[in-house]
């Protein structure tokens, strides 16, 4: 599932159409969105798609192109915070209950999602996620259970 997240957003464009991602509304926020990014990286995570090159590649507005993290460490500052942009943080759990635990410990708790190909496995966690929103989408093929969360 995660090469299949990784093309999707390397095949992303800058622009406002169907299939694109749009400019950031300030220069404020594009900073502090590539510093999210940058601090990530310095933690030791690790970029499997790096939108920063967008930030200097356009010609007019503040722009920041999807982003994905593969991270390591649970103490992430881009793990635990909002970013507001277009960067997803992955984490592989190695047990479901990890994955609970983590997620239900956010301060935020706005939203989880499960993929997977099992509907059993999808109830198992929408039943125990605290989450206000949970989204659940059976019958997307992944590599193995459990999913990485992000």
């Amino acid at each position: 599932m995660l090469d299949a997240i990784i093309r999707k957003a390397q095949a992303l464009a800058p622009g406002v159409a169907p299939g694109q991602v749009g400019a950031i509304i300030d220069a404020a926020s594009q900073q502090r969105i590539l510093g999210y990014i940058s601090v990530a990286e310095n933690e030791g995570a690790t970029l499997l798609v790096d939108g920063r090159t967008w930030a200097t590649s356009q010609k007019s507005g503040f722009w920041v192109g999807p982003t994905v993290l593969l991270h390591s460490n649970k103490e992430d500052k881009a793990l635990k915070d909002e970013i507001f942009g277009p960067v997803l943080s992955v984490i592989e759990m190695q047990t479901w209950d990890e994955a609970i635990a983590y997620e239900n410990a956010n301060p935020h708790g706005n939203a989880a999602c499960i993929y997977t190909t099992v509907g059993a496995h999808a109830a198992y966690f929408e039943t125990r996620f605290r989450a206000g929103m949970i989204g659940v989408k059976v019958g997307v093929p992944v590599a193995r259970e459990p999913v990485s969360f992000g």
